[in-house]
This record gives structure tokens, sequence and C-alpha cells, in this order.
């Protein structure tokens, strides 16, 4: 996690063929955003990062897998991003 990015990871354990899977996100339970759909097959780890985040706020996320059996959704989390990075200069004069 970053002032402006996250890295989301997530595990999909799926035996019935290919997934098509993906992260939601937002600033709300209620999500909103979501990353590309990629496919995943069996039992496999997933992670994406999202980008253009504010700095220090608190995002929701979960992962979304949808194959065959139908449309799995995992629990939602939580991350909050860092604080913008300020560089201070002091200049004394004498």
């Amino acid at each position: 996690v970053s002032s402006n990015s996250a890295t989301l990871n997530g595990l999909v354990t799926n035996s019935n063929g290919n997934a098509n899977t993906y992260f939601e996100y937002g600033r709300t339970v209620d999500l909103g955003m979501q990353t590309s759909p990629r496919s995943i097959s069996g039992n496999a780890t997933f992670a994406d990062v999202i980008s253009g985040l504010s700095p220090n706020t608190i995002y929701f996320y979960r992962l979304v897998s949808n194959c065959n059996n139908g449309i799995g959704k995992g629990a939602i989390e939580v991350l909050q991003t860092t604080g913008a990075q300020t560089i201070t200069r002091t200049i004394i004069r004498q």
C-alpha cells in the first residue's frame, strides 16, 4: 500500500475449469469499481494493483470469481492508503 496505489491479493479455489476473476473496490462497502477480469484455472493465487487512489483514505475491496458454478464473492476487506509524501526544506539565513 502506498499513498496512491495498493496490491490486492486473493486465493481462488476452483476445481471446475476456468473462472473470470477480479477485485471490486471503493471508498464505501458499496464498492463501485473493479479491476479487469482475468481467467484463472484451478486453485491459484490472484493479485492485482489498483492505482489512482487518494492519500490517507480508507478503501474496501473483495475478490470476485465467476465460473460455471456461479459467482463467488470473498469477504469485504479494508485497507488505508498512506499519507501524501511531503518534502520540507528549511532555509536558515544568517
